[in-house]
């Protein structure tokens, strides 16, 4: 506390100055998760989880930025892997429709999991870094 109170008209400026570096930071940013548990062995995705993944899709479009999207599948047991790829190919579709122009996917795919994840999807999402992805300029020749 000797820090803040001894020459405080000095402190107060770098303080500030740290605090928006933070903030401004985006490589850093935290990934959030959805989890979508399905009943049972269903491949098809549920009118409740449809709702969910509506109002997720519809806040993330209403936000002006980009975000990275991994998606898992779960399965417990290998009898039960063709479950969770036919869901994970399944949400990517899913994903393309309602958030197309929010979302790049990066990763889809299938996760031996504990019990209680069984029957999950994960939609891991992160905002885009910074860095820009402009494609290689090509170069012409000279004859």
């Amino acid at each position: 506390m000797l820090l803040f109170k001894k020459n405080a008209h000095f402190n107060l400026p770098f303080l500030i100055l740290i605090f928006f570096t933070i903030l401004s930071n985006n490589s850093h940013a935290q990934a959030d998760t959805l989890h979508l548990d399905y009943p049972g062995i269903q491949i098809k995705l549920p009118d409740s989880l449809d709702i969910k993944l509506n109002e997720w899709a519809k806040k993330i479009t209403l936000n002006t930025q980009k975000y990275d999207v991994d998606v898992i599948a779960y399965y417990q047991e290998s009898d039960f892997k063709k479950y969770a790829e036919e869901r994970s190919s399944d949400m990517f579709l899913i994903l393309n429709r309602k958030a197309r122009e929010a979302i790049s996917i990066n990763v889809i795919s299938t996760k031996r999991g504990k019990k209680f994840q069984r029957s999950r999807v994960d939609i891991i999402y992160k905002l885009k870094s910074n860095v820009s992805e402009s494609k290689p300029q090509k170069t012409e020749k000279k004859k």
